[in-house]
C-alpha cells in the first residue's frame, strides 16, 4: 500500500427513508490528497465521480469541499469562468440550475489570477 493509498479514503453511507425525513442526507465522506505531479482526477477517484477537468461535469447533489493545503481551481458555466480556490477554507456547491463545474487542484509553483476567464 503507498503512502497515496493511505491518504485517499472515501466511505459510502447508506441513507434511510427515516432519515430522508431530515431534508438531508449524507451519502459520502473522504479525503484526498493530489501531489503536484499526479494527474487529476487521479484513476483513485471515486467511481461515479470521475470527469474530464477540461469539460466538466453538472453535479447532481450538494458537495462540502474543505482545501486544507494547497489551492484549486474552480471553473463554471459555459464561457468556463474560474475562480482560485485559496487553502483552508471551505466551499459548499449546488447542483442548482445545472451549471456545469470543475475542480482541479493548482500544482505547486504555478500562479493563477483570481477571477480569470478560461484555463
Amino acid at each position: 500500500m503507498s503512502l497515496t493509498d493511505i491518504n485517499n479514503e472515501s466511505r459510502y453511507l447508506i441513507s434511510t427513508e427515516e432519515d430522508e425525513l431530515w431534508g438531508l442526507v449524507v451519502t459520502s465522506v473522504g479525503s484526498q490528497t493530489i501531489s503536484a505531479k499526479e494527474n487529476y482526477p487521479p484513476s483513485s477517484h471515486p467511481q461515479g465521480y470521475f470527469f474530464n477537468v477540461d469539460e466538466g461535469r453538472v453535479l447532481s447533489e450538494y458537495q462540502l469541499l474543505y482545501i486544507t493545503d494547497g489551492q484549486g481551481i474552480f471553473t463554471y458555466g459555459d464561457s468556463r469562468e474560474s475562480q482560485r480556490l485559496p487553502k483552508e477554507r471551505c466551499f459548499f456547491f449546488s447542483p442548482a440550475y445545472g451549471i456545469r463545474t470543475g475542480l482541479s487542484p493548482i500544482p505547486v509553483g504555478k500562479s493563477t489570477g483570481s477571477g480569470s476567464k478560461g484555463r
